[in-house]
């Protein structure tokens, strides 16, 4: 094993590159994945 040629397993490693908030049809819209909402359903920074 060489720790300069690492890499993540097969199929460990999931991608985020769908967009978020894109109308109803794209499946994540409105809310955006976010719920209704509560502290963390708000934009801005997370309150401590």
């Amino acid at each position: 094993m060489d720790l300069s040629n690492l890499s993540p397993a097969e199929g460990s490693v999931m991608s985020d590159n769908f967009r978020r908030g894109r109308g109803h049809g794209s499946g994540n819209g409105k809310t955006a994945g976010k719920g209704h909402k509560g502290q963390k359903a708000r934009s801005g920074a997370p309150r401590p």
